[in-house]
């Protein structure tokens, strides 16, 4: 297994008094490539505090029939 270490820049207006890091790590396996948005899904999974956007507009065609 590979280690996967991320600093995510963290800020809550409600919560936090100022912007924060704060450090994940995910176990990837060795010799598969993974994509940033499934390493963000991983992540969110382990922290469903943290939030993106994402959109797929069906420009490289991956998911066409």
């Amino acid at each position: 297994m590979m280690k996967l270490e991320f600093s995510i820049y963290r800020y809550n207006p409600d919560v936090d008094n100022a912007p924060r890091m704060q450090d994940y790590t995910l176990e990837g396996e060795e010799g598969r490539d993974m994509m940033l948005l499934d390493a963000l899904i991983q992540l969110k999974e382990k922290d469903p505090s943290l939030s993106f956007r994402r959109s797929c507009r069906e420009v490289c065609a991956v998911l066409m029939v």
